[in-house]
């Protein structure tokens, strides 16, 4: 029996030993902790080094927030990672085990330290991660490693039936295509492009492979005091990859008021060809001449900032799970591009506040490395304070050989070429980059 087909056994039921070690292995590699509960929530197997850790991670997720991530999970359900309300600098995630037909067969918890927020002792030999690298992890369980076994199971079962294991290998063609893309729009996270550059390449890449009509960013026109939510928040076209003919779709939305497009509320919504859906969207799509839609809030710090949408027009459509999964997981690399560009506008923001302050204040500033005895920023007042070489080389020499101990008193230097006394006091600083 080969080491897919011995994932299942015969009677259905999973060979749990192949799982568990799998997922042993898996942990290992990913720098997490895990363990294995089956679909009645009841723990099979744990993955820790040692108790001190596996108490460590118990005494950051409590066990009236454990039985709601583990209840969270049911049959047939779309949702297949839940996140914990845990603490910093923990982080902990539930994914389904689930069969072919979509049952539920079991759940693994994944336990994680985000190594860059550890504030406090932990146990020793503690293996850390970051909250990136452990997003990757849990989508490579949840879309990979699941799905593979899963299709490889079933092509092996349908191994007579040609048409079937078509069907199942172009899944797993779909697999890598959905996976590689995810690993190309990951490389935007650090790239120095413009969002609207970068927007547009996911946008165009996420339309082609998904082959719908269209796919855009909408966003709101508000001033400093309205919300994005306000009723009368004007919604404006952002972004839009458009794969027909003819006038963009986001482009109807323009001047449209918040009231007027049922969707952007701060909730997710999917509805196929078939879907069942209330009167306000009904009327919405049937204006628009939409058949199926995907709609997906993107937040910013905490706030809704965008909407990312998939539609498709003038053909049924209805949305596979996959297709679903990947439209999510295309909507936390767009929100997590934003949220990274957001947050380098808001530093570089800063420091240009700071270097105008410090370059408005009265008095000279001089920053120096007292160890390796060299200036590392000065501000324009103290640069025209020693326009004279001879009086500068001799302050910079006196003040780098001041004790540590005596720093805070006020002092007095006399620059002899100019012929002016000085006060100053040192005060020890840090970089807020641990470095110059």
């Amino acid at each position: 029996m080969s080491e897919v087909h011995a994932f299942y056994k015969q009677d259905g039921y999973l060979n749990k030993r192949q799982l568990l070690r799998i997922f042993s292995l898996f942990c290992r590699t990913n720098h997490v902790y895990g363990c294995f509960f089956d679909r009645d929530g009841e723990e099979k197997a744990q993955m820790f080094d040692d108790r001190q850790i596996r108490d460590c991670f118990e005494a950051a997720l409590p066990e009236q927030e454990k039985a709601r991530l583990l209840s969270s999970f049911r049959d047939f359900d779309t949702e297949n990672v839940v996140e914990a309300e845990v603490d910093p600098p923990f982080l902990i995630r539930g994914v389904a085990l689930r069969s072919e037909d979509e049952r539920l067969q079991g759940i693994f918890l994944l336990y994680a330290v985000d190594g860059p927020l550890v504030q406090r002792p932990l146990p020793v030999g503690m293996r850390m991660t970051d909250q990136m690298s452990f997003e990757i992890s849990t989508e490579f369980l949840d879309q990979i490693a699941m799905d593979y076994f899963r299709e490889k199971s079933r092509s092996q079962e349908l191994s007579g039936q040609l048409e079937e294991k078509d069907e199942a290998e172009g899944k797993l063609r779909s697999l890598a295509k959905q996976s590689s893309l995810l690993a190309d729009f990951l490389r935007f996270l650090d790239s120095e492009d413009d969002f609207g550059g970068v927007a547009g390449q996911i946008l165009s890449a996420t339309g082609e492979f998904l082959g719908v009509d269209s796919v855009f960013l909408l966003g709101s026109l508000r001033g400093k005091r309205r919300s994005t939510l306000a009723e009368n928040a004007l919604i404006a076209p952002l972004y839009e990859w458009n794969g027909l003919d003819g006038e963009p779709i986001s482009a109807t939305f323009g001047k449209r008021t918040k009231e007027e497009i049922p969707f952007f509320n701060g909730r997710s919504y999917t509805f196929s060809s078939d879907s069942i859906m209330p009167e306000q969207f009904r009327k919405f799509f049937k204006e628009l001449s939409i058949d199926a839609g995907i709609f997906l809030p993107i937040y910013v710090h905490d706030e809704i900032s965008m909407y990312l949408g998939f539609i498709q027009r003038n053909e049924e459509k209805r949305w596979s799970v996959e297709e679903i999964r990947f439209a999510g997981a295309v909507r936390r690399v767009v929100q997590s591009v934003l949220s990274r560009r957001t947050t380098r506008n808001s530093l570089a923001s800063t420091y240009s506040a700071l270097d105008a302050c410090l370059e408005g204040t009265i008095c000279g500033i001089f920053v120096f490395d007292p160890v390796m005895k060299k200036g590392l920023f000065e501000n324009n007042r103290f640069t025209e304070s020693f326009v004279d070489p001879a009086d500068r080389a001799f302050f910079e020499r006196s003040v780098m050989a001041e004790d540590s101990d005596r720093q805070g008193t006020q002092k007095e230097f006399f620059a002899d070429n100019a012929g002016k006394w000085f006060a100053y006091t040192l005060s020890e600083i840090c970089w807020v980059d641990d470095g110059p």
